[in-house]
């Protein structure tokens, strides 16, 4: 995607005033025309203006931030949204991409999810949303389902100028995780692989795959000027040993519950524990307990499968 023949947009002290007087107070510009907006419920946006227009990434959980966040992009740039790039495929940053009016572009494992769908969302991911915030559920409507005109396996570049924008796959919280590199600015958005002061999705998770992405991005691994999360405030290298630690704490958890004799059903049991972790989140109490369990069933069904294959080897004079 080169740019040719495109005017180019000048940034000046109207951006700024004109930031001020959007709705959101919470609208951070990070780079030169590189926004984000940590305060609607639910999912961090981000937004990157080029001389084509505005890449977004990800959409609002609830249609009247998805709206609002829409509107705030158009008041900063003289040029439509061209492209919405989708992080992952979770409900929460999906059902709105509607507003965008944009192609789709995602990880092939986040796009066949969504193509999985038929011609409506599935119930229960607007049934979740609805849970977490009933308010802003009363507005999430039976929306067709808005599919990917694009995705990747890999990577992938964009020359979007003034920008190249880098896309890598980086599995661990879905299967279809999307990580999403400004170089020339040195800003990376991680989506769910790192989220701050929150509670990290993890029932779809793969634990090696995300504990292998989080370690790619200690410091002697990887440079980057502004982590962005895909939910909380904007981290850095101490939000990535967060998630590592709680990561830790899932292994030791389902471990635990192993070496005593317990089924994943038991696994129920800790999920409150965890939630402590966790004092400041707003989420429904319910909710969290329904996640973090389906999260430690999953690691469970990945972790002592992996245990119980290391003592079938050896029983079997396979490696020890």
């Amino acid at each position: 995607m080169k740019a040719s023949g495109s005017k180019n947009i000048a940034f000046d002290t109207e951006l700024s005033e004109l930031i001020n007087e959007t709705s959101c107070a919470t609208m951070i510009e990070i780079g030169d025309g590189i926004f984000v907006e940590t305060g609607f419920d639910g999912v961090n946006v981000g937004a990157i203006l080029t001389r084509e227009g505005i890449v977004c990434i990800d959409a609002p959980s609830y249609p009247r931030d998805a709206r609002d966040w829409v509107i705030q992009l158009e008041r900063v740039h003289a040029r439509p949204i061209r492209l919405l790039i989708l992080t992952d495929c979770h409900g929460d940053r999906i059902l709105n991409s509607r507003w965008f009016h944009a192609p789709i572009l995602s990880h092939r494992k986040a796009a066949e999810q969504l193509n999985s769908y038929e011609k409506r969302y599935p119930q229960y991911l607007i049934d979740s949303l609805r849970r977490r915030n009933p308010t802003g559920g009363r507005e999430l409507p039976h929306n067709p389902v808005q599919k990917p005109s694009l995705s990747f396996t890999n990577s992938l570049s964009l020359l979007l100028p003034p920008y190249s924008i880098e896309l890598c796959h980086r599995p661990g919280p879905t299967p279809g995780n999307t990580w999403i590199t400004i170089p020339e600015e040195g800003i990376l958005f991680v989506g769910d692989s790192v989220v701050s002061g929150t509670l990290p999705p993890s029932a779809e998770m793969s634990w090696h795959d995300w504990m292998a992405s989080l370690e790619r991005l200690l410091p002697n691994e990887c440079s980057y000027n502004v982590l962005v999360p895909g939910r909380g405030d904007i981290g850095n290298n101490s939000a990535v040993e967060d998630m590592i630690t709680y990561l830790l704490t899932i292994e030791k958890s389902v471990k635990n519950r192993t070496e005593q004799g317990l089924s994943p059903a038991d696994l129920s049991q800790k999920a409150h524990e965890i939630m402590a972790r966790f004092p400041n989140n707003t989420l429904p109490v319910d909710w969290m307990a329904n996640e973090i369990t389906r999260g430690l069933e999953r690691a469970y069904e990945q972790l002592v499968s992996e245990d119980e294959n290391q003592v079938l080897g050896t029983a079997d004079g396979g490696p020890n």
